[in-house]
């Protein structure tokens, strides 16, 4: 129980340490949102500074970190933090030091993927987990901090698969050292994940990517693809071939803008690929460029309407043919978001 004492000049007094964190009559994990006291002490002006401070962007910060524990039950280790919406238009950041159980229910007929859900409560200035199906999540405030997916007849939580959603707030960067020297897409980058509450007219997502190359034996070209999550968006193949034991630079860039009838994306994929004319001594070279391009106007309804799949947005690569000895690697990656400019 919260200590109740006389607060001075009609403000709220703070909770002790021992409040911040629990579960409910109902067993539901709870914890006391960020700057985001109940009663009167300004709750609203706080939200609205962090309705400002995060840029109007929901998401997460810190990933949360989730294991299978005995039976049923799921772990939510300490140390996660995320920006929360709110029903009244502010934003809550919440997080957690504790460690948390959530319990799913069996898998069906069929596969399913439900998210570990934080619901807010800025009235009472509380945080709620649970757990709610992928397909009720559009238009619910609150914030996903990971998905679990329940196979078909899955009785156990290490059955399970979970992804912890990556931080989407502004700026994200990966060292990746992610290769692939097949001719087959594989992923060169996470997948980053575009939530459907992210929405809205001319807000832009930009993942980037960079690397380096080798050709094998033979000379080939190379390929990349932005997929969601396994559907291509666009695919781009350079316009000559890579000669034999040739080294290469390459990057790539897909920038994807929401339409303003929010129903699809406007994306456009450039990739670049920079290369020397003498790899043994990587002396004297003559650098030459190949640059690929591609625009789509409409592409998709990933995340609106019948279809609430979240999008997941990846830079595919890999080579056109065999050589012995090709590899294409991918050294780090970037997403970011970009807000609206209003006249």
């Amino acid at each position: 129980m919260t200590r109740s004492y006389p607060p001075p000049s009609g403000r709220s007094i703070a909770p002790m340490a021992d409040d911040l964190e629990g579960t409910d009559e109902f067993g539901t994990p709870y914890g006391l949102l960020k700057w985001g006291q109940a009663g009167i002490y300004n709750a609203v002006d706080d939200r609205t500074v962090i309705t400002a401070l995060s840029d109007s962007v929901v998401g997460v910060v810190r990933p949360a970190r989730l294991t299978a524990g005995t039976g049923l039950t799921i772990n939510v280790h300490p140390g996660w933090l995320a920006i929360a919406s709110a029903d009244d238009g502010t934003h809550c950041v919440v997080g957690s030091r504790q460690t948390h159980t959530v319990t799913e229910t069996g898998g069906g007929n069929a596969a399913r993927v439900d998210h570990v859900w934080i619901d807010t409560d800025p009235d009472n200035g509380r945080w709620y987990m649970r757990l709610v199906p992928q397909g009720t999540t559009i238009g619910r405030s609150g914030v996903s901090i990971g998905r679990i997916t329940v196979p078909a007849g899955a009785n156990l939580a290490s059955q399970m698969t979970f992804t912890s959603l990556v931080p989407t707030l502004g700026r994200h960067a990966d060292a990746n050292h992610i290769q692939n020297g097949g001719t087959s897409l594989n992923r060169l980058t996470p997948n980053y994940p575009i939530a459907p509450y992210q929405i809205r007219p001319a807000r832009t997502f930009v993942v980037h990517a960079w690397g380096d190359g080798y050709m094998g034996v033979q000379a080939r070209s190379v390929r990349f693809r932005c997929s969601y999550p396994s559907s291509p968006i666009l695919y781009l193949v350079t316009n000559d071939w890579i000669n034999p034991r040739e080294r290469f630079d390459w990057e790539c860039t897909v920038t994807m803008m929401v339409n303003p009838t929010v129903d699809s994306f406007r994306t456009h994929m450039r990739a670049v690929i920079t290369r020397w004319s003498d790899p043994s001594t990587q002396s004297g070279h003559t650098w030459q460029n190949r640059t690929m391009a591609a625009v789509r106007n409409a592409w998709g309804q990933p995340h609106l309407g019948v279809n609430p799949n979240w999008t997941e947005i990846q830079v595919q690569g890999a080579f056109t043919g065999i050589s012995s000895g090709q590899m294409l690697t991918c050294h780090g990656s970037t997403f970011e978001t970009y807000e609206p400019y209003l006249d």
